[in-house]
């Protein structure tokens, strides 16, 4: 690119800047906000005061399409969106009802941008007004059309309850649009899961989730058609409930349990050493029970993809946690305080009635 410095008619002054065009596709420049700014299929630049060469700007993100209409503005295909970029001091604008039209060849307007004539690739000539445009954006609400997974349906209901192993879900939702030009575009999050918005896609009225661990989200869904306007649903309460044996009422009735056993043992012990193998079936019984329980717990709260090293961890961290409960048990259950005396005692033996009539004869 050239700039010309002219004063009474002669040229006093060239300068050459570089500008970035590997494709030689068509380049477009125009003023913008005072400052010099160029496009081609590479990107827009953009020339500062000082700088010897444009340099490329995030104006636009990567235009798709370009051209210059007839009053000197240059319109520009970004991000499903229409762009115009005035000469002058003027900011950039979106004009929604080209966004019908991705592959535009020629376009003419008025100065208020409110009246339209254009071409598209199928060389068909349109006429926009500023006053169809409310008529287009009548459209129908979003909503939740169907919840399943591979074995049932649920009712689509906005506060929604499933077990642990029904969790494989999926989200159906519709926005019907009966003329076809509205371009519908999806996007959702899972609030508890993940927090942040998906991209926009049209696919994305289908939502998949192969797995839910237990736990309550919460699903927001918005839809934005091609004139910009966005609807949104209210948002669905989901709640995944756990296995029973993950819930705390059973943690609770496993620590009652064991509070029982623990009792019972101590209670069986003092009755002496002849029920020292009753006592020590119990208190293994409860040790068991203490495993099994931490297991569970541990399991639950690092919930995970199931892995070799995963479960090696959980049995170390069960085996760690069962140190306290053995070394407990152990002080008062499994030591014994026996006399040699109550361990060889032997119980007098009885005379048989026949010995008694022997010595008597």
């Amino acid at each position: 690119l050239y700039c010309l410095e002219i004063d009474q008619g002669s040229v006093f002054d060239v300068r050459q800047y570089p500008l970035e065009n590997p494709h030689y596709s068509q380049t477009l420049g125009r003023m913008y906000q005072e400052i010099p700014t160029v496009i081609n299929s590479t990107g827009v630049f953009q020339l500062h005061e000082g700088d010897t060469a444009f340099k490329k700007v995030d104006i636009f993100q990567g235009p798709g399409r370009y051209m210059a209409d007839n009053q000197g503005a240059i319109w520009i295909y970004d991000n499903n969106r229409w762009e115009v970029l005035q000469s002058g001091n003027s900011t950039s604008q979106s004009y929604d009802l080209l966004n019908f039209f991705q592959d535009l060849v020629w376009i003419t307007a008025d100065e208020a941008l409110q009246n339209f004539w254009i071409i598209n690739g199928k060389n068909e000539l349109y006429h926009f007004k500023e006053s169809s445009l409310s008529e287009l954006r009548l459209g129908h609400q979003l909503f939740l059309k169907r919840v399943r997974n591979p074995q049932k349906h649920f009712n689509p209901v906005h506060d929604l309850n499933v077990n642990q192993d029904e969790s494989t879900l999926t989200f159906e939702f519709v926005q019907p649009d009966y003329s076809g030009i509205l371009g519908i575009q999806y996007r959702y999050k899972l609030q508890g899961l993940n927090n942040s918005w998906s991209d926009w896609s049209p696919y994305f009225h289908t939502i998949k989730y192969p797995y839910l661990p237990p736990a309550s989200y919460k699903l927001f869904v918005e839809t934005k058609n091609i004139l910009g306007d966005i609807s949104q649903i209210e948002p669905i309460n989901l709640n995944v409930i756990p296995p029973y044996w993950q819930r705390p009422w059973f943690y609770a009735l496993e620590v009652l349990l064991l509070v029982i056993l623990f009792m019972i043992t101590v209670r069986v012990k003092a009755l002496g050493f002849r029920y020292r193998l009753l006592s020590r079936l119990l208190a293994f019984l409860t040790l068991i029970i203490v495993i099994e329980l931490i297991q569970t717990v541990a399991e639950a709260k690092l919930e995970t993809e199931t892995s070799p090293v995963f479960d090696f961890g959980i049995k170390v961290f069960v085996a760690i946690a069962i140190l306290p409960v053995e070394a407990f048990l152990r002080r008062h259950v499994f030591r014994e305080e026996i006399s040699l005396s109550e361990i060889f005692a032997i119980k007098p033996k009885q005379d048989s009635g026949h010995e008694k009539i022997t010595q008597e004869g």
